[in-house]
């Protein structure tokens, strides 16, 4: 079995949501069960700044953004403020880079790492009033708790993004349950994505309550991901799965994502997916700590835009977190549901491992990072 990359630093994506019963308003918090406060996630957030609406309207210039390749969307650069882009094949190396980062403005961030970021003080509060799209991002999603803290908002969310099970049908049967992932016919045949929030959609797999992991959960996984060990060809990094289906190297990706599933299926239409373990992250764009400018907001709000929304779904095989910006029949491959409220129905958000919790028998942050590092390792 070979491994490619070797990603330290955070999880992938950390989320701490739960889904209420109306399946889109998502709860997340340190305690998983923190209720939206009114003000919270709204555009009246108490975050006060120097700049106004004026400046931000006026910017212009070039900005440095932390991105996945597949977030650079053409139309995000049709404003007066460009983007220059810092690319990162992974949520786990978003900590560590703006940690340590010089001079990036805009940093993708998500449900999944904005609560460790703001653990560790490295996010910029946002005053959302003076983002003159924000209030058309869909209610439910802006208004995730996580989002905030003390309430300020600390990330705008600009999209969805499912992640997918694939398998090429000519050579596999479709895999439909964890129990059936172990099938002798999937022998060597699986590659899984090289994330520590793999480990997750393991658990969200097996059926554990993955808002609320604990040890004991995590050692029936790590036997699970043990007995799936046979199967496992490969451990890709974002993206090489398109070439690994092209070049027949597997048969099974765990998971893929709707823009890289585009790719995989104009080489191969055999290919198909499902959300066997599927997890969605609520993504968005945070400012590290220092640097928000004018014409990083200026930037943010340009990303809001129907136009941009449209752009970024072509580009990314995401869903908008802008209304309208698609229909249900133009949405991207894979995407099966018909509205935001049953895919995260069938995808849940990820939930992160908080960064304590270990005394109350919780997988924190370090556990997971270390599980996934073992495992890689002991093949």
């Amino acid at each position: 079995m070979t491994t490619n990359g070797n990603n330290d630093g955070m999880s992938r994506r950390r989320f701490m949501q739960v889904n209420t019963a109306a399946g889109l308003t998502l709860v997340l918090s340190g305690s998983l069960g923190t209720v939206l406060q009114a003000c919270g996630g709204s555009s009246d957030s108490s975050q006060t700044t120097s700049l106004t609406a004026k400046e931000i309207s006026n910017a212009s210039g070039t900005i440095t953004v932390l991105t996945f390749s597949f977030y650079e969307a053409p139309a995000f650069n049709s404003g007066p403020v460009t983007a220059k882009y810092a690319e990162i094949s992974s949520g786990d190396e978003v900590i560590a880079k703006v940690r340590n980062s010089m001079g990036i403005d805009v940093t993708a961030t998500g449900t999944n790492v904005v609560g460790q970021l703001l653990d560790i003080d490295a996010l910029d509060p946002i005053d959302t009033g003076l983002i003159e799209n924000y209030t058309e991002i869909d209610k439910d999603v802006r208004e995730q708790p996580i989002f905030t803290r003390n309430g300020d908002v600390y990330a705008v969310p600009m999209t969805i993004t499912p992640g997918f099970t694939a398998w090429n049908s000519d050579e596999v049967d479709e895999p439909k349950t964890a129990d059936g992932l172990l099938d002798s016919q999937y022998r060597d045949r699986v590659g899984l994505y090289d994330d520590s929030g793999t480990v997750i959609q393991f658990a969200q797999m097996l059926g554990f309550d993955i808002y609320n992991f604990t040890l004991e959960d995590l050692d029936s996984v790590k036997e699970y991901m043990d007995q799936l060990k046979p199967n496992v060809k490969t451990i890709f990094v974002f993206g090489d799965e398109v070439q690994l289906f092209a070049r027949d190297d597997i048969s099974v990706a765990f998971q893929t994502f709707g823009s890289l599933l585009t790719s995989i299926q104009e080489n191969n239409p055999a290919v198909s997916s499902n959300y066997l373990g599927s997890l969605s992250f609520v993504d968005a764009w945070s400012i590290p700590t220092g640097a928000t400018t004018a014409a990083g907001m200026n930037w943010i709000n340009n990303t809001l835009t129907v136009r941009s929304q449209k752009s970024l779904v072509k580009t990314a095989g995401t869903l908008p977190t802008v209304p309208g910006a698609i229909k249900p029949e133009e949405y991207p491959a894979g995407l099966s549901e018909p509205s935001l409220s049953a895919l995260l129905k069938v995808a849940p958000p990820i939930p992160s491992a908080p960064v304590e919790g270990a005394d109350e028998g919780l997988v924190t942050l370090d556990v997971l990072q270390k599980t996934w590092s073992d495992y890689k390792a002991s093949f």
